[in-house]
């Protein structure tokens, strides 16, 4: 089920345009944590897509 929550929630941040081609492969593993620099690009794209 918790598999199911975060595939959910990738695909409703991909259809935003808040996790984009470029970061997709950051995230793609659900195990593995992204590097800050990634985190950071995320967070940019949550902002810019609250201030539109």
């Amino acid at each position: 089920e918790t598999t199911t929550d975060i595939n959910e929630a990738k695909a409703i941040l991909a259809e935003k345009g808040i996790l984009t081609e470029q970061l997709k492969s950051y995230f793609a593993e659900d195990e593995k944590q992204p590097q800050a620099a990634e985190v950071i690009m995320l967070v940019g794209n949550v902002f810019d897509y609250l201030v539109r």
